[in-house]
């Protein structure tokens, strides 16, 4: 009788993994990984192997080197680390350590491509002051950077495929693109320049490369009053935003890197495809140019008011803006699979974490979402098929466009699909839910195992959440920081994981405990706690800071950490307040 095959999630499986390894010493290393690497068994055993302790602020930024033998950190501390986790007892694991030359807390450092196996690493990062950095580790003063933006810049991503090309998105409503090539220094001199300026967000509304129309917004003036920081305070706390767009993550499509991902404080995820994106005078243009998809749940939409809502390009379609109960949730994490399925995971404040597929509610009619698509549409070779490609192409080239082969399907101006009719909620592939994302505006939710088989969310209540991404359901739960983990980077090809948060250290989890999580009877407990502890109206409802004497948690005000730094931030341009 034939013997049946164990369930692939359970420890047979791993042994029958490793039995035929034996078996069949041709299996190529890389199949071997990813049944074993990504199998429930080990990530379900992942352990605190060891604390990297060297920064003296929250760590906010963690990069594991392509090789997977290093990682880059940036701190509250304006700190850039180099270290090495797998270092031998006896031997510091921090190999170099530099001032950044930031003043303010560093959110985000990247390698410079092909520099950080070199003998001279270079890194770029941006900060809560604003400023945009290029590094060399061997350098002893720090580079004057680019003061472009004049607003927090949270997110700075580099071209894979170039060690000279990299962006960076603020809170400015502007995403910059940098080639290293031309500078590694801008000579605007605090001047808040627009010659960097790739996409502009309020471009036609009062945005950065339309100075002329931002006469009444404060935010041009590098030394706003008192009365206008404090009045844009206490207006973010009563939940009323200001009229600007602003980015708060950003992600380059590891495959196709044409295309940039925005997460932007309307709600609304944008992607945008660099060879479209227009420099010409019309503004409602340069918004417009190059946007390909937006996509934002539907409960988090509302129509803006008849004012706002025009049709002011006269293309028969309106913007709508992502609001509920007129407050905004902001995205604190947006990530593109690694595997180059085209999916995308985004993480809201005050929501959950949504797995998006670009174009599943068109069947890909506006968005293909993974090169398997285009290698399928070309190996069918039919003659409808082919006569549709030309067809395409002859439209490109009326438009003066690129070819769009594979990614979407020239849509004139009828941007962006996905908003029209609610289809956007139909390309939410699956839905994870269980922690809470509140207090910090740079909370990671990442993908985890070779094949991206599992998903990643810190959490304000100091564990790391892990969730199937078949199910959604949660397969283990670990206590990564006594407040809040905010940053989760798996190595790139085996099963460990770096993480960070409000502690000053730098944790790197293996799997190596003798028995898999399993505390199932308090995991609806946690879920509970976190679902009550989510604020209403700027009131936390449920603490998650100690009890008070009668058991109670206490009912406190908070104001959120980016209104906190966008104060400090303003307040810092001003002498004498």
């Amino acid at each position: 009788m034939r013997r049946s095959s164990p369930q692939p999630n359970s420890p047979a499986a791993l042994i029958n993994a490793l039995d035929r390894r034996e078996l069949d010493p041709f299996t190529p290393i890389s199949k071997l990984k990813g049944n074993i690497a990504g199998h429930a068994s080990l990530v379900g055993r992942l352990h605190l192997e060891r604390k990297l302790e060297g920064h003296m602020g929250c760590v906010n930024t963690v990069q594991w080197t392509k090789n997977g033998q290093q990682i880059l950190t940036g701190s509250d501390d304006c700190r850039l680390n180099i270290w090495d986790p797998f270092a031998p007892p006896g031997k510091t694991p921090l190999l170099s350590s530099v001032i950044s030359g930031h003043e303010a807390n560093i959110f985000s450092a990247k390698f410079v491509p092909f520099s950080e196996w070199g003998p001279s690493p270079q890194v770029v990062s941006c900060a809560a002051d604003g400023m945009v950095r290029y590094t060399d580790f061997n350098q002893t003063v720090a580079n004057g950077g680019f003061s472009c933006h004049s607003d927090i810049a949270y997110e700075v991503v580099v071209d894979p495929n170039s060690p000279n090309l990299f962006w960076s998105a603020s809170d400015d409503g502007t995403v910059n693109q940098y080639d290293l090539r031309q500078s590694t220094h801008c000579a605007c001199e605090d001047d808040h320049c627009n010659r960097h300026v790739l996409i502009d967000l309020n471009a036609g509304r009062g945005g950065k490369t339309d100075p002329s129309e931002r006469v009444d917004n404060p935010r041009s003036d590098r030394a706003p009053s008192p009365s206008f920081i404090l009045r844009q305070l206490f207006s973010d706390m009563g939940g009323v935003r200001p009229p600007e767009i602003g980015c708060t993550t950003m992600d380059i499509n590891p495959l196709r890197t044409e295309y940039l991902a925005l997460g932007c404080t309307d709600d609304v995820v944008r992607i945008y495809d660099r060879r479209r994106i227009s420099n010409g005078s019309d503004t409602t243009l340069k918004r417009k140019a190059g946007e390909v998809y937006t996509f934002c749940p539907s409960h988090m939409r509302r129509s803006l008011s008849a004012e706002n809502d025009t049709d002011s390009d006269g293309d028969g379609t309106s913007m709508p803006s992502a609001r509920i109960h007129g407050r905004h949730h902001k995205m604190t994490s947006l990530k593109y699979d690694p595997t180059n399925s085209g999916d995308i995971l985004v993480s809201y404040s005050r929501e959950k974490v949504y797995l998006v597929r670009p174009g599943n509610g068109d069947c890909g009619a506006h968005v293909a979402v993974s090169m398997h698509n285009v290698v399928a549409t070309a190996m069918e070779g039919t003659g409808e098929t082919k006569k549709e490609e030309s067809k395409s192409k002859e439209t490109n080239h009326e438009q003066d466009l690129p070819p769009t082969d594979g990614y979407c399907k020239p849509q004139r101006m009828n941007l962006p699909p996905s908003l029209e009719k609610g289809r956007s909620d139909t390309d939410i592939v699956r839905v994870f839910c269980g922690h809470r994302n509140e207090r910090t505006m740079i909370k990671e939710a990442n993908f985890f195992g070779p094949n991206s088989e599992y998903v990643l969310s810190g959490s304000d209540d100091g564990r790391i959440f892990v969730w199937h991404k078949s199910t959604g359901k949660v397969c283990c739960l670990l206590m990564g920081d006594q407040r809040v983990v905010n940053c989760l980077q798996p190595h790139p090809f085996d099963p460990i994981l770096a993480t960070s948060g409000i502690d000053s250290d730098l944790k790197i989890w293996w799997p190596t405990a003798t028995e898999p999580w399993s505390d199932w009877a308090g995991l609806d407990e946690i879920i509970k706690r976190n679902e009550r502890g989510r604020r209403v109206n700027g009131v936390d409802v449920d603490g998650i800071g100690a009890d008070n004497d009668n058991g109670t948690q206490p009912r406190v005000l908070v104001m959120s950490p980016d209104m906190m730094l966008r104060l400090f931030a303003l307040m810092s341009g001003r002498e004498g307040f």
